[in-house]
């Protein structure tokens, strides 16, 4: 494996990143969740088509009929019927650091069950980013434990992802890491260290788009997949990776070119994902700066770059050289 990584912490200091640097991972968050889902079946202490009526309705009533009969795989395959957006002020001002989010995400599952589906379930993809709390959600209640434990008992600990955690980058005691960068209202292109106003998504949004990780421990990931190794049986990777009501996303993957690939952002950090399971080849590409627009194609640049040379490649943009 060959790594490379360029650039600063932060723009308005000289720190430069390094191979053990943590980076937010935004969305790619979504396939941990489903092989954390994926492991919990395996174990025998949930079922692929545990509904979210029967977990979920003693502690949210008045669940739309249209949800009751959903589970896990129509959660994590987007299918559900459930809308992109369900966010209201209530929603938007739910703690950004919650040291147990198990109530939030309820909160979050309450709002996003009583609303109009957008479509018939299976039928209809609608990318939903309450799907994946929900999924969490109902972890949390038959496991009895935060989405997080779980997370770390079940995924990080096993693939020997001792970097993982949740929220941005140096929210612990992590050492200095890289910070985050939005230009949100300005052309000013800012730095949002962690505890100094919004550095991330609210807490209980997390199991949908909210971990990070050093890259190499993120490869690990990675090739886990790519390997389809013992962590989990043949018949569950091969569950994972395969659409399960048609089209192109599987349990928190798309379906590219014959590979797997994912992308996450929080609009500080940007990051993407690919896993090619034929040739054998994993990589991920990063950066901390957040603007979309500016960013995405010198990241997938780096991505392709790195499965054709079979390299860990890590693209922070010159912040330094922005104009602010």
């Amino acid at each position: 494996m060959v790594t490379w990584v360029s650039g600063v912490r932060r723009r308005d200091a000289p720190d430069p990143v390094t191979l053990a640097d943590r980076w937010h991972l935004g969305s790619i968050t979504k396939s941990m969740t489903a092989t954390l889902v994926a492991r919990c079946v395996e174990a025998g202490l949930v079922d692929w088509t545990d509904t979210i009526g029967s977990v979920l309705g003693e502690f949210i009533p008045n669940i739309r009929d249209e949800y009751r009969g959903a589970h896990f795989l129509h959660l994590l395959s987007h299918r559900a019927g459930l809308r992109t957006d369900v966010m209201d002020l209530g929603i938007l001002g739910l703690p950004l650091i919650e040291a147990d989010a198990r109530d939030s995400r309820r909160v979050v599952a309450r709002y996003a069950l009583r609303q109009e589906p957008v479509g018939p379930r299976e039928q209809s993809f609608e990318y939903s980013q309450s799907g994946y709390v929900i999924a969490a959600a109902m972890l949390e209640a038959k496991l009895g434990a935060p989405w997080e434990e779980l997370m770390r008992t079940h995924v990080f600990a096993p693939l020997g992802m001792d970097s993982a955690g949740f929220g941005p980058p140096g929210l612990s005691d992590e050492g200095g890491q890289p910070v985050g960068h939005a230009s949100w209202f300005t052309q000013s292109l800012t730095p949002h260290p962690p505890g100094e106003g919004i550095a991330d998504i609210p807490s209980a949004w997390a199991p949908a788009g909210s971990t990070h990780a050093s890259l190499p421990d993120l490869i690990a990931y990675l090739n886990a997949h790519r390997d389809k190794s013992d962590f989990l049986k043949p018949e569950t990777w091969a569950l994972m990776h395969t659409p399960p009501f048609g089209g192109d996303y599987a349990l928190g993957w798309y379906l590219r070119n014959g590979g797997l690939w994912h992308n996450g952002t929080n609009s500080m950090w940007y990051a993407e994902v690919l896993v090619d399971t034929v040739a054998r080849k994993s990589a991920a590409a990063a950066c901390n700066d957040g603007r979309m627009e500016t960013v995405t194609p010198i990241v997938h640049a780096a991505l392709m770059s790195a499965v054709r040379q079979d390299e860990l490649y890590v693209e922070p943009v010159e912040l330094t050289q922005t104009a602010g």
